[in-house]
């Protein structure tokens, strides 16, 4: 089978027939590499979109004071990949609140 440099669907389902129909080893090898390449350019796919919704959720949960530990590591996740200055400072603010226990707009 020829390199796919990045699998679609079609591929993952060659793959795996073929890995199915052979029941060789090398081939169910290849056949979970393509799937999990797969996955990972799927989850590549919606990313950017993926992080202006946990912008959203943790600017809600500051809003509420729901804040958690969990919330303090994603706030700095999120600030790492899109440094603005907004997005600092709700890292700081949602630090602020966990570590307070109180609301810290």
């Amino acid at each position: 089978m020829s390199f796919v440099p990045v699998p679609d669907e079609k591929d993952v389902q060659r793959f795996d027939t073929r890995a199915k129909e052979t029941n060789d080893p090398d081939d169910i090898v290849r056949a979970h590499l393509i799937r999990d390449r797969f996955d990972y350019y799927e989850g590549k796919k919606t990313e950017h979109i993926d992080h202006r919704v946990l912008g959203s959720q943790l600017r809600t949960k500051l809003a509420e004071g729901t804040v958690t530990k969990a919330d303090v590591k994603a706030a700095e996740r999120y600030a790492k990949i899109n440094p603005t200055p907004d997005n600092i400072a709700l890292f700081t603010k949602i630090k602020r609140a966990a570590t307070d226990g109180g609301d810290a707009q």
